[in-house]
C-alpha cells in the first residue's frame, strides 16, 4: 500500500480552494483523497534522504484517468514539497507532473508509485523525485560566480592523488574544471560522478568550491589531449584549463624540489613547460628525472595564477622516463652535465674502495661512478647505469647516479694486459677506469703510506715507473711482503692520480688480483748476484731444519750450493726437493747466504729421495773450501788422521783432522747428539759433511748431520 503522507487537515468546505482541487461539478458520491510529496533527488539515486534532498515546491501534479480522459484533479506543492487533491472520485489514475512548473532547471526523475488506485474514504498518494537538470562543465564555467550548480561529469583523478586534495574532472567533451576544498578520498579516477557545488574562481579560472560529490559508476577513460609543451604551458589559451592532456618527446631541462614534489621544466621544442611531480602520487620512474632525460607525460592543467599553466602527472603509468641510450665511449665524449644512460659490466664492487665508486665496461671503453649510493653488485654484473658526466681529475665519469642490475655475473671481465709504461699513462687515457693487467713488474720501492693510508708501491717492467696502490678499504693479506726486487703480477682498475700529472695509477680490488714471485737463479747464477737481491731458489735440502739447531739450511743444485739461514719453520729432512725465497746477504767473513727471515717462504716440493753424493776432498780443501767453490757443500774426507781435539762452551766438540798446518776443524755440532768419546788423536776416520765458514776469513769447518756421517777406521 503506498505510503501516507500526514498534512494538516482542511476544513472539507474549504478543502477545493485551500488545495486548489480541480473542477466545479457536483460532488461525487464516493471519492477519495491523494497525497504526496516531491523532492529534489540530489544525488540520483531516486531514493528520499532527508539530509540530503529537498523539497520541490511551486510544483504542479495532476491525476488523469487510467483509462484516459482529461484531468480530473491536480495540486501545486507548498514550500514543504506537499501536494493534497480531495475529493478524487474513485478509481485508477495516472500521476503526472506538469513540466512547465518545473522551469528550465528541473526535470522529473522518477515517480514512485505512477498508477493509483482511490478508494472510497481512503488516503493515498505517492513520491515524486526531481532532479536538477546537469550542466556541462562548458556551461558551469560560464555561470554566474556564486550560483550553486550541479554538474555531471568523469573524475580525472583521485580525491587522494595530490597533497591539496584537488579533483579534476571532465565531461564527454573533454571539457574540465577543478573541484577545491571538498574531502573525497574514495574517489578514483574514471569513476561518473555527480557534483552539487558553488560556482568560484582560483589563480583566475572558474572552479567549483565545496563540493559534494555523488559517485554514480564507472565511465568510459577520458582520452588526453596531445600538445606541444608550449601550448600546454598556456593551457591552450585558457581552453584546457583542468583537462587532461599528453606531451610527448619533451626533454628535462631542469629538476628542482619543492614543498609539493619535485618540479621539472620539460621542452619539446616548442618552448618550456613546468612539471609538477606531487610527492602524494608515488611516483619514482626507473630511470629517473634528471637533465637530458626525454620524457613522455601525462597529467592535468592546473592553472598558476600567473597566466601559466602546470602539468600535474598523476601516478607512476603517466610518466615514460628515456634517456640518450649511449656506448661508454660515446658518453665520455658528451661534455660535463649530460645526462646519460649506459650498460656494461661491473669491473669492480661498490665497497672495495669505501669511496662509492664503481667501475663499468663494455666494449668500447670504461668509466667510473662516483659517489653511488648503495648497493650489492658483484663483479662480471650487468648493470644499467643513469647518470651525469662530471669531469674529476681530468677525465669524465658519472654522478648522481642509478643502476638497474640486468644480469648477474657469469664471469669476472678479462683485463687488458699492459706494461706499466702503457699504464702510467692509461695509453694516453684511451684506458681510463678500465680493468688491466701488469705481468712480472720489479717491485723498486718499500710499500709507503700514502697520505689517505693507503699502501703505494713502484713497480717497473722495463718500460716505465708506475704506481700501485693498495687501498686500505680492500684489505689485502698476502703471505709474504713487497719488498724491492720482487716481481709484481697484478690486476686492477686504473684511476687518475689526481695530482695534475696527467699519470694513471692502479688500483688491485683485493688479494687475489696479486701474484707476488721473486726473481729466480740457479745457484751458481745466485751467487753471482748482488747483495740485498731478494730471489727465488729450487734444489734438494743436504739437512733437516732441526739439524744445527740455528733453522739453517744448506741447497744444492746441479751447479752448486747455497747455505740459506734463518728459515722459517719447516717440516724438512735431507733429501727433500725445496723451494726457498731470501734475501741475499753476506756474512761478516765475505761469504753469501740467503736470508729467509723477510720473505717467510719455505715450500716443499717433493718429499726425500736421494740425497747428492758429497765430493770428495782434502782436509786441505775442506779447510779452503777448495777456494770457496765448495761453500756449503756437501764433502767427504776418507782416511782422515785426528789430531788434536777441543770442546767448546756451548757443547760443541771439535776434531783437526789432517796434518797439523793444513788440517780442517771437524764440528760435531751439539744438537746433532753425536758420540764424542771414540774420537781421540791418531783415529783414522771417514767423515761426510756440510763446508761452513768459520769465524775467521776464508777458513771453513766440517759439520757432520748425523752419526751415519762419521766412521772409525
Amino acid at each position: 500500500m503506498p505510503k501516507r503522507y500526514p498534512l494538516a487537515p482542511c476544513a472539507l468546505a474549504l478543502a477545493l480552494a485551500a488545495c486548489d482541487g480541480g473542477g466545479t461539478g457536483p460532488i461525487p458520491d464516493a471519492t477519495g483523497t491523494v497525497t504526496g510529496v516531491v523532492y529534489i533527488d540530489r544525488n540520483g539515486d531516486g531514493q528520499l534522504n532527508a539530509e540530503l534532498d529537498g523539497p520541490a515546491s511551486s510544483v504542479r501534479v495532476s491525476l488523469t484517468p487510467a483509462a484516459g480522459g482529461p484531468t480530473t484533479r491536480s495540486s501545486v506543492t507548498d514550500q514543504t514539497g506537499l501536494y493534497r487533491m480531495t475529493l478524487v472520485p474513485v478509481g485508477s489514475y495516472r500521476v503526472q507532473v506538469d513540466a512547465a512548473s518545473l522551469g528550465d532547471t528541473l526535470r522529473l526523475a522518477k515517480v514512485d508509485s505512477a498508477t493509483l488506485t482511490v478508494t472510497a474514504n481512503a488516503e493515498t498518494g505517492t513520491r515524486v523525485a526531481l532532479e536538477v537538470v546537469p550542466l556541462t562543465i562548458e556551461r558551469a564555467r560560464q555561470a554566474e560566480v556564486g550560483r550553486l550548480l550541479t554538474v555531471e561529469a568523469i573524475a580525472l583523478n583521485g580525491g587522494a592523488t595530490f597533497s591539496d586534495s584537488t579533483v579534476h574532472i571532465a565531461d564527454t567533451g573533454g571539457t574540465a574544471m577543478r573541484l577545491i576544498s571538498f574531502a573525497a578520498a574514495q574517489l578514483a579516477a574514471g569513476d561518473s560522478v555527480r557534483v552539487l557545488a558553488r560556482l568560484t574562481t582560483r589563480d583566475g579560472q572558474p572552479v567549483l568550491d565545496g563540493a559534494t560529490v555523488f559517485r554514480r559508476g564507472k565511465a568510459a577513460p577520458v582520452t588526453p589531449v596531445l600538445l606541444s609543451t608550449r601550448v600546454a604551458a598556456t593551457g591552450d589559451g585558457g581552453r584546457r584549463d583542468a583537462a587532461l592532456v599528453r606531451v610527448q618527446n619533451a626533454v628535462v631541462r631542469d629538476t628542482a624540489t619543492v614543498a609539493r614534489g619535485l618540479r621539472l621544466t620539460v621542452d619539446d621544442g616548442s618552448g618550456p613547460l613546468t612539471v609538477l611531480v606531487d610527492r602524494q602520487s608515488n611516483i619514482a620512474p626507473n630511470p629517473p628525472f634528471i637533465p637530458g632525460a626525454s620524457v613522455d607525460l601525462t597529467g592535468v592543467l592546473a592553472a598558476t595564477g600567473a597566466g601559466t599553466w602546470q602539468l600535474r602527472p598523476r601516478n607512476s603509468e603517466d610518466v615514460a622516463v628515456r634517456y640518450p641510450r649511449t656506448s661508454i665511449e660515446q658518453a665520455r665524449r658528451q661534455p660535463a652535465g649530460s645526462s646519460v644512460i649506459i650498460e656494461g659490466v661491473a669491473l669492480s664492487t661498490w665497497a672495495v674502495f669505501g669511496d662509492s665508486s664503481l667501475h663499468v665496461a663494455d666494449n668500447s671503453a670504461s668509466l667510473r661512478v662516483l659517489r653511488l649510493p648503495q648497493t650489492t653488485v658483484s663483479v662480471g654484473d650487468s648493470l644499467r647505469v643513469v647518470g651525469t658526466v662530471q669531469v674529476q681529475a681530468g677525465q669524465p665519469a658519472l654522478i648522481n647516479a642509478s643502476l638497474t642490475r640486468l644480469g648477474t655475473a657469469n664471469q669476472s671481465p678479462e683485463p687488458v694486459r699492459v706494461s706499466t709504461g702503457v699504464a702510467a699513462r692509461a695509453d694516453g687515457g684511451r684506458l681510463d677506469a678500465a680493468l688491466v693487467r701488469i705481468d712480472s713488474a720489479l717491485v723498486t720501492n718499500s710499500v709507503s703510506v700514502t697520505p689517505a693510508g693507503d699502501g703505494r708501491v713502484i713497480v717497473n717492467d722495463g718500460s716505465g715507473s708506475f704506481d700501485v696502490i693498495l687501498d686500505r678499504d680492500a684489505q689485502f693479506g698476502l703471505d709474504q711482503p713487497l719488498l724491492p726486487g720482487a716481481l709484481l703480477s697484478v690486476r686492477g682498475v686504473l684511476v687518475p692520480a689526481g695530482d695534475g700529472t696527467s699519470r694513471w695509477q692502479l688500483k688491485p680490488r683485493g688479494t687475489p688480483d696479486l701474484r707476488l714471485e721473486y726473481p729466480f737463479f740457479r745457484i751458481d747464477q745466485a751467487r753471482r748476484q748482488p747483495a740485498g737481491t731478494v730471489m727465488t731458489i729450487e734444489g734438494v735440502a743436504l739437512n733437516s731444519w732441526y739439524t744445527f739447531g740455528d733453522s739453517s739450511v744448506h741447497v744444492s743444485d746441479p751447479s752448486g750450493t747455497l747455505r740459506v739461514v734463518r728459515v722459517p719453520e719447516v717440516s724438512l729432512a735431507a733429501g727433500d726437493s725445496v723451494r726457498l725465497i731470501g734475501k741475499l746477504t753476506a756474512t761478516r767473513t765475505g761469504q753469501l747466504v740467503l736470508d729467509a727471515s723477510q720473505v717467510l717462504q719455505a715450500r716443499l716440493l717433493g718429499k726425500a729421495q736421494r740425497v747428492p753424493t758429497p765430493v770428495v776432498v782434502t782436509p786441505t780443501e775442506a779447510a779452503t773450501a777448495r777456494n770457496g767453490t765448495l761453500d756449503g757443500a756437501l764433502v767427504r774426507l776418507e782416511n782422515a788422521v785426528v789430531r788434536d781435539t777441543a770442546s767448546s762452551e756451548n757443547g760443541d766438540f771439535s776434531m783437526q783432522v789432517g796434518d797439523s798446518a793444513t788440517g780442517v776443524w771437524v764440528v760435531l755440532d751439539a744438537n746433532t747428539s753425536l758420540a764424542t768419546t771414540t774420537y781421540a788423536p791418531g783415529a783414522r776416520l771417514n767423515v761426510v759433511g756440510l763446508l761452513v765458514p768459520s769465524n775467521v776469513s776464508r777458513v771453513w769447518v766440517l759439520k757432520p748431520r748425523a752419526p751415519e756421517d762419521l766412521s772409525v777406521q
